[in-house]
Protein backbone atom coordinates (compact mmCIF):
# COMPACT_ATOMS: atom_id res chain seq x y z
CA UNK A 1 0.00 0.00 0.00
CA UNK A 2 1.31 3.43 -0.98
CA UNK A 3 1.38 5.77 2.04
CA UNK A 4 2.62 8.89 0.27
CA UNK A 5 0.32 11.89 0.04
CA UNK A 6 -0.66 12.64 -3.56
CA UNK A 7 0.28 16.12 -4.78
CA UNK A 8 -3.36 16.89 -5.63
CA UNK A 9 -4.57 16.35 -2.06
CA UNK A 10 -2.80 19.39 -0.60
CA UNK A 11 -4.89 21.34 1.90
CA UNK A 12 -4.12 25.03 1.51
CA UNK A 13 -6.71 26.60 3.85
CA UNK A 14 -6.94 29.47 1.36
CA UNK A 15 -10.07 31.29 0.23
CA UNK A 16 -10.76 33.41 -2.80
CA UNK A 17 -12.94 36.38 -1.85
CA UNK A 18 -14.97 37.77 -4.74
CA UNK A 19 -16.72 41.14 -4.67
CA UNK A 20 -19.23 41.26 -7.50
CA UNK A 21 -22.21 43.58 -7.98
CA UNK A 22 -22.03 44.70 -4.34
CA UNK A 23 -22.13 41.12 -3.00
CA UNK A 24 -19.27 39.19 -1.44
CA UNK A 25 -18.78 35.46 -1.93
CA UNK A 26 -16.01 33.20 -0.76
CA UNK A 27 -14.63 30.17 -2.61
CA UNK A 28 -12.58 27.78 -0.44
CA UNK A 29 -9.53 26.65 -2.42
CA UNK A 30 -8.53 23.73 -0.19
CA UNK A 31 -9.87 20.83 -2.27
CA UNK A 32 -7.72 21.23 -5.40
CA UNK A 33 -4.45 22.70 -6.61
CA UNK A 34 -5.78 24.30 -9.80
CA UNK A 35 -8.90 26.36 -10.52
CA UNK A 36 -10.01 27.94 -13.79
CA UNK A 37 -11.65 31.37 -13.71
CA UNK A 38 -13.86 32.89 -16.40
CA UNK A 39 -17.22 34.02 -17.66
CA UNK A 40 -20.10 31.62 -18.11
CA UNK A 41 -20.86 30.70 -21.73
CA UNK A 42 -22.49 27.70 -23.45
CA UNK A 43 -20.02 24.81 -23.58
CA UNK A 44 -17.53 26.62 -21.34
CA UNK A 45 -16.41 24.55 -18.32
CA UNK A 46 -15.10 26.93 -15.63
CA UNK A 47 -14.51 26.25 -11.94
CA UNK A 48 -15.05 29.80 -10.68
CA UNK A 49 -17.55 31.80 -12.72
CA UNK A 50 -17.37 35.60 -12.71
CA UNK A 51 -20.45 37.43 -13.99
CA UNK A 52 -18.87 40.35 -15.80
CA UNK A 53 -18.79 41.39 -19.46
CA UNK A 54 -15.10 42.31 -19.13
CA UNK A 55 -14.10 38.80 -17.98
CA UNK A 56 -13.11 36.40 -20.76
CA UNK A 57 -14.61 32.91 -20.99
CA UNK A 58 -11.21 31.36 -20.18
CA UNK A 59 -9.80 34.35 -18.29
CA UNK A 60 -7.14 32.72 -16.09
CA UNK A 61 -6.30 30.13 -13.48
CA UNK A 62 -5.18 29.81 -9.88
CA UNK A 63 -2.46 27.24 -9.18
CA UNK A 64 -1.04 26.06 -5.86
CA UNK A 65 2.68 25.17 -5.92
CA UNK A 66 4.34 24.21 -2.63
CA UNK A 67 1.58 25.87 -0.56
CA UNK A 68 1.85 29.15 -2.50
CA UNK A 69 -0.97 30.35 -4.76
CA UNK A 70 -0.28 31.89 -8.17
CA UNK A 71 -2.62 33.51 -10.69
CA UNK A 72 -1.95 33.31 -14.40
CA UNK A 73 -3.95 35.27 -16.99
CA UNK A 74 -4.71 33.22 -20.12
CA UNK A 75 -4.17 36.19 -22.44
CA UNK A 76 -7.66 37.54 -21.74
CA UNK A 77 -9.06 40.33 -23.90
CA UNK A 78 -9.16 42.94 -21.11
CA UNK A 79 -6.28 41.63 -19.03
CA UNK A 80 -5.99 41.29 -15.27
CA UNK A 81 -4.88 43.85 -12.73
CA UNK A 82 -3.22 42.89 -9.44
CA UNK A 83 -2.74 45.58 -6.78
CA UNK A 84 -3.58 48.23 -9.38
CA UNK A 85 -1.03 47.06 -11.97
CA UNK A 86 -1.75 45.14 -15.15
CA UNK A 87 -0.22 41.66 -15.34
CA UNK A 88 2.22 41.79 -18.25
CA UNK A 89 3.47 39.30 -20.81
CA UNK A 90 7.05 38.59 -21.77
CA UNK A 91 8.42 39.30 -25.27
CA UNK A 92 7.01 35.98 -26.52
CA UNK A 93 3.50 36.80 -25.29
CA UNK A 94 3.63 34.46 -22.27
CA UNK A 95 1.88 35.91 -19.23
CA UNK A 96 3.88 36.20 -16.02
CA UNK A 97 2.22 34.33 -13.13
CA UNK A 98 1.56 36.47 -10.07
CA UNK A 99 2.33 35.21 -6.59
CA UNK A 100 -0.67 35.92 -4.38
CA UNK A 101 -0.20 36.94 -0.76
CA UNK A 102 -1.63 34.90 2.08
Amino acid sequence: MDTTTPFLSIKSNANLVILENGAVRTVPLDSRTEWTIGRSAPGNEIDIVLNSKIVSRQHGKLVNLNDQWFFSDNGSANGTYYNGEKILADNDGNMFPVSLSN
